[in-house]
């Protein structure tokens, strides 16, 4: 067997024990019937479709291995987006449909962005393995990788790309903008989204964007990896209490977010998407304050009309007593007029009859004969 076909064979197999493993380690999470293996791998994905959970780290993996082939994604196209639409969707339905139980639509969405990532990554590294500046393009050229299986035109094509002055510019940049990272992540090949989740489900409770900066800096004895790690953290949280969002805050410190992509968030965040769930947050929350005065407003009301009923009702029974007041009075000052009347008459009487029978002076009374 050639030293080629040996290596296609070994790679053929080594892709196999990939899918294998795969399934063995998530033998419960299996579901359904599919071709050729039977079983399909269940991916968990986030509130932002990021996947986590064990299979996400399985699945980076698997398309670690599979994209450095460079055969279903070759290496010749200049970038990610000029590769065929057609070729992706052969590729996610081939080699990802096939084994994981994913839709055609955000799921494929973050496949396909990771696996981006990583053909740009192996397109990198495979370059400068093998070309070296201070030959001539012809030996460059003679020297592709044939290890590893790659075509020497599709080889030839990316060299010719990568020597453009433009390329080279790109690169330089890209280069120096490496270099200028002060505070490298420490989370290795584990995504921030699967940390997260992994830490939202052991306290069971959410972690912000301002949380997962420390702890994605952070070594396993819970101090930061360097010093400016530790002075980023510190403004960040800083800006944060004074900030409308963490969004804001995060700017304040680290400046504008990239095209793409978020701080602190993972793969297949874009800064619309935080934007657009900041807005609705923001929505939900002002939806939410102006629910609660129009509660309190009803309360009020509702007082208020409680209120009117009592002071209703003390007026009449104010008015009421005032009546029976009068009352009282009227009846007290018929009772009283009744009661002399009454101790008059028998007085008068007295005097008439005493008159009537009074006796004269002359001994006579002072009736006729």
């Amino acid at each position: 067997m050639s030293g080629i076909s040996s290596l296609a064979y070994q790679k053929k197999t080594c892709q196999k024990a990939i899918i294998k493993h795969l399934y063995r380690y998530l033998l419960p999470q299996k579901l359904g019937q599919s071709e050729p293996d039977g079983t399909w791998i269940i991916l968990e994905f986030n509130k932002n479709n990021c996947a986590v959970g064990p299979a996400s780290g399985l699945l980076a993996g698997y398309l670690g291995i599979i994209i450095r082939m460079f055969r279903d994604i070759p290496i010749m196209f200049e970038s990610w987006k000029n590769v065929p639409a057609d070729t992706k969707t052969k590729f996610y339905e081939s080699k990802i449909k096939r084994h994981f139980l994913v839709d055609d639509g955000r799921d494929k969405d973050f496949v396909l962005a990771s696996a981006a990532r990583k053909w740009k990554d192996a397109r990198h590294t495979l370059f400068h393995e093998f070309y070296r500046w201070d030959l001539p393009l012809e030996e460059n050229l003679q020297n592709y990788p044939k290890c590893r299986g790659i075509p020497e035109n599709d080889w030839a094509v990316y060299v010719q790309y990568r020597r453009k002055e433009k390329t080279q510019k790109i690169s330089q940049k890209n280069s120096q903008n490496r270099a200028k990272l002060k505070a490298p992540h420490t989370l290795g090949s584990k995504s921030l989204a699967r940390k997260k989740h992994e830490l939202e489900m052991r306290d069971g409770r959410t972690y912000s964007r301002g949380e997962m900066y420390a702890v994605s800096h952070k070594k396993p004895n819970g101090s930061f990896i360097n010093e400016d790690a530790y002075n980023n953290n510190k403004k960040l949280q800083a800006a944060i209490k004074d900030s409308v969002s963490e969004n804001e805050a995060f700017q304040k410190v680290f400046g504008k977010e990239k095209h793409g992509y978020v701080r602190s968030m993972g793969l297949g965040v874009t800064p619309s998407q935080i934007n657009r769930s900041t807005r609705s947050t923001s929505s939900s929350a002002e939806s939410e304050q102006i629910k609660e005065m129009q509660e309190e407003i009803n309360a009020l009301k509702e007082k208020n009309s409680k209120i009117d009923e009592l002071t209703q009702a003390i007026i009449f029974l104010t008015q009421k007593d005032k009546a029976r007041t009068k009352e009282i009075e009227l009846l007290m000052q018929m009772q009283n007029f009744s009661g002399r009347q009454g101790l008059e008459s028998p007085a008068d009487g007295r005097r008439s009859s005493e008159s009537s029978y009074r006796i004269g002076d002359n001994g006579t009374s002072g009736g006729t004969n």
